[in-house]
């Protein structure tokens, strides 16, 4: 029996739950610009992938200044296989950021319900320590994510605002994307979000 219930806690997570890590002892309130790497795709098509990044940019944009990342050395555009190192010594010493963000799809489910899997990573640009990681998926299937999408809805919007209501939240690629990026980012961030209109 012990060893059920244990088998039970260290199995996945359910959907909708979040995994996350934030340094100590860091204060992130220092951290001004943020390089963004282009974001890993995985499953989602290159439309949606860009959905997911401009929201993850409108999310950190609320807070932080911040610059899209293009590999310059060795001619390598895009994820690839630049060592963090070099890509750390260029947002700093090109971009001047104080810290990178790698963002990856893991899966991607744009139709009702939506879904998002994906992780985030901040990375110093100074001494390479890891900031924060936050990593999981918001599946819109689960209750508690129907309830934080009208919770969302209800906060970023003005009444009135949409024919359908809430639900506007799930049949819009964009408007989904920007509720995950922005539950990502609050759920490590230190900082409260903005109010987006």
């Amino acid at each position: 029996m012990v060893v059920c219930i244990c088998a039970a806690c260290t199995g996945p997570k359910p959907p909708g739950t979040l995994e996350r890590y934030r340094a100590q002892n860091i204060d992130l309130l220092k951290t001004h610009r943020i390089a963004m790497l282009p974001i890993e795709r995985g499953a989602a098509s290159p439309a949606s992938a860009r959905i997911v990044a401009d929201a993850i940019t409108a999310a950190l944009s609320a807070h932080y200044d911040v610059v899209q990342f293009e590999r310059r050395q060795a001619g390598l555009v895009g994820p690839g296989p630049a060592s963090l190192l070099d890509d750390l010594l260029e947002a700093r010493n090109r971009y001047g950021a104080d810290a990178l963000l790698q963002s990856k799809i893991i899966e991607y489910r744009p139709f009702e319900p939506p879904s998002i899997t994906m992780s985030l990573r901040m990375i110093s640009a100074t001494n390479g320590q890891m900031l924060w990681k936050v990593s999981g998926s918001i599946d819109s299937a689960r209750p508690e994510v129907e309830r934080r999408v009208k919770d969302y809805f209800e906060w970023s919007q003005h009444s009135g605002d949409s024919l359908y209501g809430w639900r506007t939240m799930l049949l819009a690629e964009r408007r989904y994307a920007q509720f995950v990026a922005d539950e990502f980012l609050l759920s490590v961030s230190p900082l409260s979000p903005s109010r987006r209109h």
